[in-house]
C-alpha cells in the first residue's frame, strides 16, 4: 500500500520525489531521425522526418508541463536546450530532404542505380 502512496505522491509532485523533465526520449528520437535521414540519402526516402517530428511533439509536451507549473522552474532551461536541439535536427532533416530532391532532379539516383545494378557505363561498354 505504501508503494501506491509514493507513486501517487510522485505523480502530483509531492513527497520525496519531485517530477523531472523527460528529455531523454526527445533526444533519442532526434538522434534516430537524423541517422535515418543520413542513411536515407542513399535511397529516395526521408523516413527520418517522422522520429524528429515525434521528438518535437514530445518536447513541446514537456514545455507545456513547465509552463503549467507541473515541473519546477529549474527544468525550464533543460527543456529549452533540448527543444533547440530538436529544432536543429528538424532543420538538418529538411536540408537533407531538399538535397535529395536536388540530387533526384539532376539524375544522381538514376546514375547511382545504373552503377550499382548494371555495372555502370564503363563496364557495359566492354
Amino acid at each position: 500500500m505504501s508503494d501506491r502512496r509514493e507513486d501517487l505522491d510522485d505523480l502530483f509532485g509531492e513527497g520525496a520525489g519531485a517530477p523531472e523533465a523527460r528529455t531523454g526520449p526527445a533526444i533519442a528520437l532526434s538522434v534516430i531521425g537524423v541517422l535515418m535521414s543520413i542513411l536515407g540519402m542513399a535511397c529516395l526516402a526521408a523516413p527520418g522526418g517522422i522520429p524528429v517530428l515525434l521528438a518535437l511533439w514530445w518536447i513541446e509536451r514537456e514545455r507545456d508541463r513547465v509552463a503549467n507549473g507541473y515541473l519546477p522552474e529549474t527544468a525550464g532551461p533543460i527543456v529549452e536546450r533540448t527543444r533547440r536541439l530538436v529544432f536543429a535536427s528538424l532543420m538538418f532533416v529538411i536540408v537533407l530532404f531538399v538535397a535529395q530532391a536536388v540530387l533526384y532532379c539532376f539524375g544522381f539516383y538514376e546514375g547511382l542505380g545504373d552503377l550499382i545494378f548494371t555495372g555502370g557505363p564503363v563496364l557495359r561498354a566492354r
